[in-house]
């Protein structure tokens, strides 16, 4: 009798965990749209990436596209007043912020950081 209690504790242990697991990654998808103008949007924390790539386009306004989808992790747009842009996906939030904005330096001038954002999965 207590050899079947412990496989049975085990057994809920081993539920509980990959609930947990289920639960962490449940809401960590995200994001990010862009127009040929210049606009964005930016999603995180979503439940399906249907509902991310929805939630970006409706940010970022008519005629926009989904460039960049992302899972668990964190993203960063940078820009500059003339439309140029980078775009950055990291395990954390500082690195895609820097990635973005070394991605605009590269290719423009005078970028500075314009969105950000963690999955739950991301920090």
């Amino acid at each position: 009798m207590l050899l079947l209690w412990r496989t049975l504790g085990l057994q809920n242990v081993i539920v509980g965990a990959i609930l947990a697991i289920a639960t962490t990654s449940a809401m960590a998808e995200g994001a990010i749209a862009q127009s040929d103008d210049g606009r964005f949007g930016l999603s995180y924390n979503h439940s399906s990436a249907e509902t991310a790539d929805d939630v970006a386009l409706s940010g970022c306004g008519a005629d926009c596209k989904i460039v960049e989808h992302f899972h668990a992790a964190c993203a960063a747009i940078a820009r500059n007043r003339l439309g140029g842009f980078g775009y950055g996906v990291k395990p954390y939030e500082g690195q895609a912020q820097h990635e973005a904005y070394s991605v605009c330096e590269r290719k423009h001038q005078g970028c500075g950081l314009y969105l950000s954002g963690c999955d739950k999965g991301g920090d």
